[in-house]
């Protein structure tokens, strides 16, 4: 409603209207309309009374009512977040809940071929303890104990374990899987496709290649700490940090087994005794002298060694097989192709220079296809960058002649760990560095006609080797 700027008229109820001011509202402070050529403002009430009451038809002028803020809406999110509160927890009761001493934790398994067919495992399982540790008992207190089981299935093997022991056995706490040589070369299809399903297996779960038996060397963590699973898994991380091992993960391993044409290694260990020394060697004139003669000298003498762990290089496998091994230098030329040897120690010596001691800094691997005439030739090229940290030089300082001299030896050095794993692995079939997914890159007509054997064109290809080494720091400088 429109008013004139000089006067307001009274309403038709008999009652005028408050006094208008230009530019502002009313004293209430409330909406209202626009009126002449100022800007005047009248009361909601006011003009709703004036228009005939309180269920007159709204002025068109004035506006219209908001919701409050917060109102509404969050009513309606509340009542949602609350249903949602009352689903979870009705579906809460669904789940079977197991108390903690009635659980067993395996930490480490050990799988062999069984006499009878099957499989044979060993396991380390912890007792599973609560954390308050009880009356009587602490979590550190819960002692571990080998819990063996055969069958024909994995499934089948741990549900009877279950049983026998009077414990569900948990299996989200496995940080290593040892398969036995014999088992992994029979084919390790059944059991890798059970853990790769498991939804408590972690895919990070550490995967290795006993040489022997893997129960042996499970069983030998009951009582020796080096061995534990906990042991076990600090010797295959460290030894994948250090170059002198692939990363010995489940999901590398399952997905090189997956992916066409390729191979995947896993770590492979040695657990033996050391060589006894030789009859005629100093070392054993000197041991039989201090241990004396006659029954003295025969009881060392008969005296078997203690077992160690050591590394013995890597083992093969095609799909779920394992197909051959490559030694533990060929192993270290597979790492540095890969770039995962960034800091790797480097021992190099002869009888000119002495012996230096560097480690890896920097590292960069490339390689490249090209075709001459029908037979592809890979060129591998690597740099390498290392820092000195210890030296024992027969003549002289460690100036810049000898730091050349040392990096030249590095180069022959790697350049024969590269070449070896070429001839272990490439060499045979066995694609170990992803070939073929460059050669369907670069030449995918070659790689078609070849797709069903491309082992055998593999082990045919050309395979050129550059290596150039660096010692651009020393232990002082890096400092």
């Amino acid at each position: 409603m429109y008013l004139p700027a000089a006067a307001v008229p009274e309403g038709a109820d008999g009652r005028g209207f408050r006094a208008l001011r230009p530019g502002g509202g009313n004293r209430r402070g409330s909406r209202g309309a626009a009126v002449g050529g100022g800007r005047f403002r009248v009361g909601k009430r006011r003009a709703a009374s004036a228009a005939g009451g309180r269920g007159a038809a709204r002025d068109p002028l004035l506006p219209a009512r908001k919701k409050p803020r917060g109102g509404w809406k969050g009513g309606r999110a509340m009542r949602r977040i609350a249903a949602l509160c009352a689903i979870l927890v009705l579906l809460a009761g669904c789940v079977p809940s197991v108390r903690l001493n009635e659980r067993g934790v395996v930490q480490a398994i050990g799988i062999d071929l069984a006499e009878e067919g099957g499989y044979r495992v060993t396991m380390q399982v912890r007792e599973a303890v609560d954390g308050a540790g009880g009356a009587n008992q602490s979590p550190d207190d819960a002692k571990t104990m080998l819990v063996e089981e055969t069958g024909r299935t994995m499934t089948e093997l741990l549900a009877r374990a279950s049983a026998t022991q009077g414990r569900q056995l948990f299996l989200g706490s496995v940080r290593v899987i040892v398969f036995g040589q014999e088992a992994a070369r029979a084919g390790a299809e059944g059991p890798l496709g059970f853990f790769n399903s498991n939804h408590q297996i972690s895919p990070a779960t550490l995967v290795a290649v006993a040489e022997g038996e893997a129960g042996e060397l499970i069983r030998a963590g009951e009582k020796d700490p080096a061995l534990s699973a906990e042991g076990l898994a600090d010797v295959l991380e460290s030894a994948g940090k250090g170059g002198f091992s692939p990363p010995s993960r489940l999901k590398d391993l399952m997905g090189a087994a997956n992916a066409e044409n390729a191979a995947g290694a896993v770590t492979l260990l040695r657990y033996s005794a050391p060589d006894p020394p030789k009859s005629g060697s100093p070392s054993s004139e000197a041991s039989s002298e201090e241990s004396g003669t006659g029954s003295e000298a025969r009881q060392a003498a008969e005296k078997t060694p203690a077992k160690k762990l050591s590394l013995g290089g890597a083992a093969v496998f095609v799909g779920h097989r394992m197909e051959a091994s490559i030694s533990p230098a060929a192993t270290r030329g597979l790492e540095w192709t890969q770039n995962r040897a960034k800091a790797c120690v480097l021992s190099v010596g002869d009888g000119q220079l002495g012996e230096v001691a560097a480690v890896t800094h920097r590292q960069k691997a490339k390689i490249t296809v090209e075709m001459s005439g029908e037979v592809p030739v890979f060129d591998i090229r690597l740099e390498v960058r290392s820092t000195a940290l210890e030296s024992r030089l027969l003549s002289g300082g460690f100036d810049d002649r000898t730091r050349r001299y040392a990096s030249a030896l590095q180069e022959i050095k790697i350049r024969a760990e590269i070449e070896e794993m070429v001839a272990s692995s490439l060499r045979r079939g066995y694609d170990l560095l992803g070939l073929s997914r460059l050669m369907r890159q670069r030449y995918p007509a070659y790689y078609e006609a070849h797709r069903e054997n491309w082992g055998e064109a593999l082990a045919s290809c050309g395979y050129n080797v550059a290596v150039s080494c660096e010692i651009d720091r020393t232990g002082a400088g890096n400092r």
